[in-house]
């Protein structure tokens, strides 16, 4: 995972740690929401997942995005 320099103040996602500016972090896509399938009335709904971009510091970065 590649490092970043913050410039803003921002939070670990995994690990709830104050990132402060100057501070190396990395991102990491989270999956919001599920995709799948729903049957109403034999019709069948298809849906993607969305993926956000999460901080995480630099600690949790070298672990591969794990706590």
């Amino acid at each position: 995972m590649t490092l970043k320099k913050s410039r803003t103040a921002r939070t670990c996602h995994t690990c709830k740690k104050d990132i402060r500016p100057g501070d190396q972090y990395g991102q990491k896509s989270k999956r919001i929401g599920e995709s799948g399938m729903v049957a109403y009335d034999k019709t069948v709904k298809i849906w993607e997942p969305v993926y956000a971009k999460v901080p995480v510091c630099a600690g949790c970065a070298a672990n591969g995005g794990r706590a």
